[in-house]
This record gives C-alpha cells, sequence and structure tokens, in this order.
C-alpha cells in the first residue's frame, strides 16, 4: 500500500518503513490508515512549546544536543510510580531488618536461657530444652 510520504511526519514515515515488507504488503487501507493515526497521534503527545535540536560538528566528532520545555502532563503516571516504589522499599526493608535481626533475637533468647539456667530457674518443672533436643534425635 502507497502512502503519501509528504503529508505525514518523518517519524511515521520512517516508523512504516520499518514494517517488514511482506507485512505492510499484506496490510489492508483500514489497517494501514489505523497505524498511520496512531503513529501520528503518539507524536503530537510529545509535541512541546519549546523544541531546539541541534548537531555541534567538531573536528573529531559530531554532538547533538536537545532542548525541550512544556507543561508536564506526567503526574498520574509519575504519582503510581512514587506509590510503587514506597511499596518496593517496604518491603525491601521488612526483609532486610527481618533477616538482620533474626539472628540477633536468636542469639538473645539463647543468652537468656543460659543465665536463666545457671540462676537455677524452672518455669516448667522437669522439661529442659536439652530434654527436648535429645528426644528429637532419638
Amino acid at each position: 500500500m502507497m502512502i503519501d510520504e509528504d503529508s505525514l511526519h518523518p517519524y511515521t514515515v520512517q516508523m512504516i518503513k520499518n514494517i517488514d515488507p511482506k507485512v505492510r504488503d499484506s496490510l489492508t487501507p483500514n489497517q494501514m490508515a489505523a497505524i498511520v493515526e496512531a503513529a501520528e497521534t503518539s507524536r503530537k503527545l510529545g509535541q512541546h512549546p519549546v523544541d531546539l535540536r541541534g548537531v555541534i560538528p567538531l573536528y573529531f566528532a559530531k554532538y547533538y544536543f536537545v532542548f525541550l520545555m512544556g507543561r508536564d502532563r506526567r503526574l498520574t503516571s509519575r504519582k503510581q510510580e512514587k506509590r510503587r516504589l514506597e511499596w518496593t522499599s517496604l518491603l525491601a526493608w521488612t526483609f532486610f531488618i527481618t533477616v538482620i535481626s533474626l539472628p540477633f533475637i536468636v542469639l538473645l533468647l539463647t543468652l537468656v536461657y543460659l543465665f536463666k539456667s545457671s540462676l537455677g530457674l524452672d518455669f516448667i518443672p522437669d522439661e529442659h530444652v536439652s530434654d527436648l533436643l535429645n528426644m528429637q534425635n532419638n
């Protein structure tokens, strides 16, 4: 299918040229029109009131620059991204604190048990951790 390249933005023309020729030739006029419309519509979202682009040619290389300025319309997506990062951070910190604190908790409980045993205190008569460990080994 032929398209009028003069009436389209260069981005749209290049995008259509990047489609596999076999696939592009198999598209119906309605399908091609829908693709062109989608490309042109998405391109319009990227228009900025200030759009400066250029190339700085130097002896050894060329460098390009782009300066865009306009109203920020990404507020919703930024809020969603911030919420997702906060949730991920909370999960990561929870995991980190748990992994770090677990050995200290086990060590503290062991020290408390050894201290209790050295004082000769039995909260449950005739029941000891060593007895429980021996029962599991038998």
